[in-house]
């Protein structure tokens, strides 16, 4: 023991017990490590932090997981143990019976020391992890060895961040500041994600198979999908399956793909609300209808309770006309929408309809054109300035209704109020395009055109009687003279015309806005003419016209008797005329026919002429035009086959070489073979030795003639090569060595001819 602690600079302590056993009992391992837990007992008291590393370092200490950046915490802790140690030691007396680690730190006090410190630093890594809400940091914090945590997955990192921050908000909320999750709660708060983790992704996989059954359009699958308990959903009921099937398969083409857990939560919530109405309305059962109608689940808007009755009819009525097919979610809203707006519909009606006979009832225009004005009314086409005529016609139709009934109380209803207005507004445009047509009329007599007046007077709108066309100038006479007997000087800008139920409208010459009120503090123009004085004046124009025409018709004898004498007169000249053709035409042929010979001829022999003065010069261009086109058809030709040489020459083997083969065979199976076939093949039928000599001479003057051709072709590229040669010495490009270099081998008498002959 005293060997041991010599080599770190101590001595044996002076009481001679290490761990309740005596120094000299020690065995050497023993002794070791007890030297080096004092020696780290010494570098703790003395507090430098770089020998109680080294010290805590030392292999002989037998202490695991150290780490350097926490050494100043390990010397901080270890000292304050220490001390708590020696502390407590003091105040107990031991006597003889002491032992050195009475005041000293113990190898596993020091090793529980270190765990205590990783593990806090451990913690403190996972709660910055926490802070910085990255689950990457975290993972690796949680799957650090210190802590030694339990069933730690990968794939699960982001569950961990949130229950591990839920967990430390939950526990800062109990304590009231920020505070390290213990290693128990950390492992509660894995163990907890796991689970979710599990159930999440359990719950995923039952959502896969749901979209895949919803994807195969099978609706049991479907329902059995929906009904796995690990998906996690409301109640689904299984008699609806095409329900389900159909308003899923909607939702998941809307979504372009896979529907998420929480889209099929809430289809499938309001479609199983769906059903359960759906099986109301086929029980007849209103209670159970309006009781699944207004639960939150179903999600319906706007569903109002005295309307109930209403809803139910309502959907009894749609679900019918689908012949008992089970009612969607947006046929419910709708159904639900379009009876809350009939509901309101008809409220506001009344409550129109009532307004408008209280104003009529009242006598007041105003109020009626603002009843009328209402939009629950639902009236189109309600203009200000015909509200005096809608009033009149309202109050006499409520007049002749309570005459027809006999009940003086009687009020006109939305449709007769509907017709009113109409006829009212037809009155007033009717009325405004009679004042418009009958100011264009004054308008024009005033311009001094007839035909502007005729056209203007023949305007249906002001619909006066007995207008003709003819008659435009004696209109525009007729007419100045009634505006000349009522001409004076007046600015007035207002005219009034009186109508058929005589009532009056009024209209504005100025802006042609028209009223069925007289205007407060208006003037009457009094030289403008009213369509009852313009009918006046055109009635007497007609009557003139029409007596005029009369009398022109009595004369239509005249007009056929000197249609008849012009007719005579014509023939005759016509016959005459005739007469001299016929009796001269010999002679007016032949004249013609004279004098058309007479320039022809002239024609002729002035270009004959012509051509004679110039005949060497049209010979010549008749030769060069003759070649030129002779050239152009050889040279297209050519062209052709130069350009088709491959083709031509495969054609004409092919044809030659079927004619052989035709040939051959009709000589060979022939019995009498033509002259020609047989002239062919001679050769073949009669071979003597003399024919093989002379093949044979002839295969060798062709192999002569081969290396003769190829010898000067050499001998030519030589002398070509010679010529390059010289011409670079020359120009000094060259050396004479390399200009006296022996010229290449020509090629061997000897060459085989059948390099060169083609095969036969």
């Amino acid at each position: 023991m005293a060997s041991e602690l010599a080599k770190y600079g101590l001595q044996l302590p002076a009481f001679s017990k290490l761990g309740g056993i005596l120094a000299n009992e020690l065995s050497l391992d023993e002794a070791a490590v007890h030297a080096a837990v004092l020696a780290i007992n010494e570098a703790v008291e003395r507090g430098v932090v770089e020998d109680t590393l080294a010290a805590l370092q030392n292999p002989s200490a037998l202490l695991v997981n150290l780490r350097e950046p926490l050494a100043a915490i390990y010397q901080e802790l270890l000292a304050q143990a220490k001390a708590e140690k020696a502390a407590s030691a003091q105040t107990r007396d031991g006597g003889e019976s002491r032992d050195v680690y009475d005041s000293f730190l113990t190898q596993a006090e020091i090793q529980g020391n270190i765990n205590h410190v990783n593990v806090h630093g451990a913690l403190e890594v996972v709660d910055d992890a926490l802070e910085r809400q990255s689950p990457g940091a975290l993972l690796e914090a949680l799957l650090d060895p210190v802590l030694a945590l339990r069933g730690v997955r990968r794939d699960f990192a982001d569950w961990y961040l949130e229950q591990l921050s839920s967990d430390r908000e939950q526990k800062a909320q109990e304590l009231g500041l920020l505070d390290l999750l213990e290693k128990e709660e950390v492992q509660a708060g894995v163990a907890v994600a796991n689970m979710k983790g599990d159930q999440e992704q359990a719950m995923l996989q039952a959502v896969c198979r749901i979209n895949r059954a919803i994807q195969s359009g099978v609706a049991a699958a479907t329902v059995k999908a929906l009904a796995c308990p690990e998906a996690r959903l409301p109640a689904v009921y299984p008699h609806a399956p095409a329900a389900y099937q159909h308003e899923l398969t909607v939702l998941q083409q809307q979504r372009g793909g896979g529907l998420s857990h929480e889209e099929l939560f809430v289809a499938v919530e309001m479609l199983s609300a769906v059903v359960l109405i759906d099986q109301a309305l086929e029980a007849g059962d209103v209670g159970g209808f309006w009781s699944s109608l207004v639960n939150p689940t179903t999600g319906l808007a706007q569903v109002e309770g005295e309307n109930a009755q209403r809803y139910f009819d309502a959907l009894v009525e749609l679900r019918r006309a689908l012949d008992g097919a089970v009612l969607s979610w947006n046929d419910l809203q709708a159904t639900v929408h379009q009876v809350n707006a009939q509901v309101q519909e008809e409220t506001d009606q009344v409550l129109a309809v009532s307004l408008i006979n209280e104003a009529l009832d009242q006598g007041s225009p105003e109020k009626t054109l603002s009843a009328l004005l209402l939009p629950s009314a639902g009236l189109d086409d309600v203009s200000l300035p015909v509200a005096p005529r809608y009033h009149l016609l309202l109050v006499v139709a409520k007049k002749q209704k309570a005459q027809a009934t006999g009940d003086p109380g009687a009020m006109l209803w939305l449709e007769e109020i509907r017709q009113e207005v109409a006829r009212a507004n037809q009155d007033t445009d009717a009325a405004q395009r009679m004042a418009l047509g009958v100011a264009a009329i004054n308008q024009a007599i005033r311009e001094g055109k007839a035909a502007q007046t005729e056209r203007v007077l023949r305007n249906p709108t002001v619909a006066l009687r007995g207008v003709v066309p003819h008659c435009a100038d004696s209109y525009q006479r007729v007419l100045e003279e009634a505006m000349a007997k009522k001409q004076h000087p007046d600015t007035a800008l207002w005219v009034r015309h009186d109508m058929k139920d005589g009532s009056a409208y009024y209209l504005h010459l100025q802006t042609f806005q028209g009223t069925w009120e007289r205007p407060a503090g208006c003037r009457l123009n009094k030289s403008h003419l009213t369509r009852e004085e313009i009918q006046s004046a055109v009635t007497r124009v007609t009557a003139a016209h029409d007596r005029q025409q009369l009398w022109k018709a009595n004369i239509s004898l005249v007009i056929q008797l000197q249609a008849r004498l012009r007719g005579f007169l014509v023939r005759q000249a016509f016959a005459e005329r005739s007469h001299f053709l016929r009796t001269w035409l010999p002679a007016v042929i032949k004249i013609q026919a004279h004098w058309r010979g007479y320039r022809r001829r002239k024609a002729y022999r002035e270009r004959l002429r012509y051509f004679r003065a110039n005949s060497d010069a049209v010979i010549k261009i008749q030769a060069w035009a003759r070649m030129w086109a002779a050239r152009r058809r050889y040279r297209r030709r050519l062209g052709y086959f130069q350009k088709n040489v491959k083709s031509i020459v495969k054609i004409q083997a092919f044809f030659r070489a079927q004619k052989a083969r035709d040939d051959y065979r009709m000589l060979v199976h022939a019995p009498h073979p033509p002259l020609r076939v047989v002239c062919r093949f001679a050769h073949l039928l009669n071979q003597s030795q003399e024919d093989f000599l002379a093949e044979a001479e002839l295969l060798k003057l062709q192999e002569e003639v081969v290396r003769k051709i190829r010898s000067n072709q050499q001998l030519q590229q030589d002398l070509n090569l010679m010529d390059i040669k010289i011409g670079l010495l020359v120009k000094n490009r060259i050396t004479l060595q390399v200009s006296g270099q022996p010229l290449p081998r020509p090629a061997a008498p000897g060459d085989s001819l059948q390099q060169s002959l083609p095969f036969r």
